[in-house]
Order: C-alpha cells, then structure tokens, then sequence
C-alpha cells in the first residue's frame, strides 16, 4: 500500500503504478475509489476556471458568426426531423 501511495504520489498513472508493482490495475483503481489511496493532482494542467453567464455570453458573442454553429449558417448541415 505505501509503495503503491508513493508511486501515485509522484504522479504516477494507476495503470502505470499497477505495472510497477505487479498488480492488476483494476487492483489499485479499487482501493483509489474506496478511497484507501489517493490519485495525486495533474501537474502542469490549468484549473477549471468558473465564469459567469455574462462572461459566457460576451464570449460567444465575440466568436465569429455571433458564436452559432454551423448547423444555422451552412445550409444542408441540420438533418430535417423525420416524423
């Protein structure tokens, strides 16, 4: 358990970590969800960043073609609804 805890801690991946210690990863994907080990934090990776509805909104505005998808700009990409 130590070992495997190290392993993680050091930002292993659980299938890589298994790998390492001969153990099945699905092993190790257990004890993590039953919480007797913990995954380490991703290094290097941004934090999900919360906006608002405004901020979503301005932002979208400002994307080309006021922020629609294709389907309302190209004609033939949204299917007709078959009734």
């Amino acid at each position: 358990m130590k070992q495997a805890q190290a392993l993680l801690d050091d930002g292993q991946t659980v299938p890589s970590a298994a790998a390492e210690l001969g153990i099945k990863s699905d092993t190790l994907s257990k004890a993590v969800r039953a919480g007797r080990l913990h995954v380490a934090a991703a290094k290097g990776r941004c934090a999900l960043v919360a906006s608002t509805k405004s901020e979503r909104s301005a932002l979208d505005s400002s994307a080309p073609d006021g922020g629609l998808g294709p389907a309302t700009w190209k004609p033939g990409w949204r299917r007709a609804w078959v009734g």
